[in-house]
């Protein structure tokens, strides 16, 4: 039998030294980090090729403050959970995590700075198995 797949995450943030250490955190776990995305429309164009099992997104990319996500935001979200991605909000606004709780509730949500084992933890937690070189 073939060894298994490593699982593939998404990294989609637009702190460079956060997605640096977001990047060494899951290469070092055995993960193949993608990315990282500085934009969601950055991310969409990558998912165009496939669906990561995982994928670490940000909130605060520089949209206005009293939008959870905005359009791209939600289209990323809505293609990700489709296509059977695990998804985890790594941000620091945390007040908008109860609203998008409601519209995603199998999103896991951690509070910037998240430490490794949280993050590790909480992508262990994701089907090894997602919709992997589809679209």
């Amino acid at each position: 039998m073939g060894e298994a797949q490593p699982k593939r995450v998404l990294i989609v943030e637009d702190n460079y030294w956060t997605a640096m250490y977001l990047a060494d955190v899951f290469a070092e776990a055995g993960y193949t980090a993608i990315g990282p995305c500085h934009s969601y429309t950055a991310a969409l164009q990558i998912l165009a090729d496939s669906i990561p099992q995982c994928a670490v997104i940000d909130l605060d990319l520089g949209g206005p403050a009293d939008v959870p996500l905005g359009t791209e935001g939600e289209r990323l979200l809505s293609i990700l959970e489709t296509g059977g991605a695990g998804i985890l909000v790594h941000s620091g606004v945390t007040q908008r995590f109860e609203l998008l709780r409601r519209y995603y509730p199998d999103c896991v949500f951690l509070s910037k700075p998240a430490s490794p084992a949280q993050l590790l933890h909480a992508l262990d937690g994701f089907p090894a198995a997602g919709n992997v070189g589809s679209s």
